[in-house]
């Protein structure tokens, strides 16, 4: 079931005349596809309000348009930051992180980044530096972010079929991967970097010409 043209909601929105004409469509649904629907509503609602729904339906259309799963890049944060408020693809100055955000730049659709203190962030969304690092997580903790990543992700792609590359140590790949077969989902997940040290990982970009 595609989101409504009008509002976005993948479920039924009670404040939008167009979801009217959705009621008996969503109706048909089975249990659980009618909670992935409003999973992926209250999750938009969290992550991504500041969306408008026209933008929204766009992107949508733009990606499913491409003819092949999207392929979208998913950055891990980095320590080293700016000391005062600024846009995802500023705030983390790290030589790893910058290397990692060109390339993902040049070769995937999209491109997040994987923050440990914010969860999934859009480029160019404004948020504060922070002093928290996934490795310090506990393992409850751990798998919670991973659950809020995927949120973020449902309420993104939602009833696609994406590709995923993380651009990160296993310290943020594990917890999402995990989290998305626990929700049943059929995404697929590249681990370029996986058991790459750092400069390892640095070579590697840099033969990949980033």
């Amino acid at each position: 079931m595609t989101p409504c043209s009008l509002c976005g909601a993948n479920a039924i929105s009670p404040d939008c005349m167009r979801c009217e004409s959705r009621v008996e469509l969503f109706s048909q649904l089975d249990a659980e596809e009618q909670r992935r629907c409003r999973v992926i509503d209250q999750a938009r609602g969290l992550t991504k309000s500041h969306e408008p729904a026209s933008q929204f339906v766009r992107r949508f259309r733009k990606l499913t348009n491409l003819g092949r799963p999207p392929r979208i890049g998913l950055v891990g944060c980095g320590k080293q930051k700016l000391r005062c408020r600024a846009p995802a693809r500023e705030l983390y100055t790290g030589i790893l992180f910058r290397a990692a955000l060109e390339y993902s730049g040049a070769t995937f659709d999209e491109t997040y980044v994987l923050s440990a203190s914010y969860g999934l962030l859009d480029l160019d969304r404004m948020v504060m530096p922070y002093d928290k690092s996934i490795i310090k997580l506990t393992t409850a903790e751990r798998i919670t972010w991973g659950e809020r990543i995927i949120n973020s992700l449902i309420a993104l792609f939602p009833t696609m079929n994406v590709n995923f590359h993380i651009l990160a140590g296993t310290g943020y790949s594990v917890p999402v991967i995990n989290a998305a077969e626990r929700e049943g989902f059929l995404w697929t997940f590249e681990e370029p970097l996986k058991g790459l040290m750092l400069g390892q990982r640095l070579r590697w970009f840099k033969d990949a010409g980033a």
